[in-house]
């Protein structure tokens, strides 16, 4: 899933390679990046990709639609039965700067601001303008000429926000299958321009945008919104599917206004909702009062109240669309939401944070096979990182050491180590 660094640009851009910049500052801490520093991080649900800020990009993990790039599709099998490489190898013949992971689909950021994806392209995702092959193993150029600035990418779909030209109006753009309501496209279609947008976040089913206003950023989404994850009350759109409340955006002059919204910063979509019935929609915003807040689905305890919905009092049987605060009120920022797990960090401490399902090891919690959560969990050893993120079953940061620290299922090699270590709650260093 989509992760963006938590420290916010302080001084002139350089360079450009999907986001660059002098110093990054998060809370009391600054940092300035050396060419081999790692900027980016992004998991999949069974692999992981990260971009260092000279533009080198390297992934592990699942391999079997060729979703690392390195131009091989498979090279051994692993315990999950499928096929994965679980030592990080850099991407084929590319230099990038953002990169987003998300299924076993990749995409990522030129130095030019062009997009290009790699894996899984069974709907259309990789964005290639075919349907033809339904795997890449290499970087292929998404089509539209368009010059993004910020990717997510999901099981099915990716989005970006994007200009026709520098300088114009910025689009959101999506490719792949988006939503239950419309058919697949393997070239990206626009559906709103905005001169505000600067944040997105695509999961299976729904999406959600942040946009500047004069103030802070409102989150508007669009999409499915059975569990009230797109932050409106799900009792409130009629159901133009079986069991399924949705909003799509085809049907709709303007998405939903969320309830996360007007003074968020940052917004991440989790879980699944359209194609999968035991889905677990949720989303989650960092706000400008220094907390995380989330909407959606709490089966597993990803709002970070508690585990499900017996043990947490909560409309609708387990649900809800109105902002649940995290960890009551904690401080935390750069939120990542994995399937049914989520992250964040301590901006003042560097600390990283996680709730919902542990089964794992994902939360990197001690008691990790136990059958409750209660709200976050202090990542084992007291890791310090500067940026993380949320795969299906597994976790990885950028530690302020600059090094990548993975936890969590290793079934397939996603923590980069090798996987006679099937699981883990103990934070394990890749590179």
């Amino acid at each position: 899933m989509k992760r963006i660094p938590i420290y916010r640009i302080v001084g002139p851009v350089v360079a450009v390679v999907g986001l660059m910049a002098t110093v990054f500052i998060a809370g009391a801490h600054a940092w300035r990046p050396a060419p081999t520093d790692f900027l980016w991080i992004s998991a999949g649900d069974h692999h992981t990709c990260a971009s260092r800020f000279d533009g080198t990009t390297w992934c592990w993990g699942q391999s079997d639609k060729g979703q690392l790039g390195n131009g091989v599709g498979s090279i051994l099998p692993c315990p999950s039965g499928k096929w994965c490489i679980s030592t990080p190898l850099p991407v084929a013949n590319h230099a990038f700067g953002q990169v987003a992971a998300g299924g076993d689909t990749t995409c990522a950021i030129d130095s030019g601001g062009a997009a290009f994806c790699w894996g899984d392209n069974t709907s259309g995702q990789v964005g290639t303008g075919s349907f033809a092959k339904s795997f890449y193993v290499t970087p292929q150029a998404v089509t539209g000429g368009y010059n993004f600035k910020r990717l997510s990418v999901s099981s099915t779909s990716a989005c970006g926000l994007a200009q026709s030209v520098p300088g114009a109006s910025t689009g959101l753009l999506c490719w792949g299958g988006v939503d239950a309501a419309s058919s697949p496209s393997a070239v990206p279609i626009v559906y709103a321009w905005s001169q505000n947008f600067w944040d997105v976040s695509v999961s299976n089913g729904h999406v959600c945008t942040a946009s500047a206003n004069a103030i802070a950023s409102d989150i508007d989404c669009a999409g499915m919104n059975t569990f009230g994850q797109l932050g409106a009350n799900p009792n409130g759109f009629s159901s133009l599917l079986v069991g399924r409340t949705i909003v799509p955006w085809r049907q709709l002059a303007q998405p939903v206004f969320s309830s996360l919204g007007s003074n968020a910063e940052h917004v991440s979509a989790g879980g699944s909702a359209p194609f999968f019935l035991d889905g677990h929609p949720y989303t989650c915003a960092d706000q400008m009062s220094g907390v995380v807040q989330c909407v959606g689905n709490n089966d597993f305890g990803q709002l970070g109240l508690g585990f499900g919905s017996s043990s947490v009092a909560l409309p609708n049987g387990g649900m809800a669309f109105l902002p649940q605060t995290v960890g009551s009120g904690m401080p935390l920022s750069g939120v990542t939401t994995g399937m049914s797990h989520a992250c964040a960090i301590d901006p003042y401490k560097s600390l990283a944070w996680c709730w919902g399902l542990g089964s794992s090891g994902e939360l990197g919690n001690v008691n990790f096979l136990s059958s409750s959560i209660s709200g976050p969990q202090l990542v084992y050893g007291g890791l310090s990182v500067r940026s993380i993120t949320a795969g299906m079953s597994h976790t990885c940061a950028i530690g302020t050491d600059n090094h990548i620290y993975c936890w969590g299922d290793n079934s397939s090699g996603q923590l980069g180590v090798s996987t006679s270590l099937l699981r883990t709650f103990v934070p394990q260093r890749v590179l």
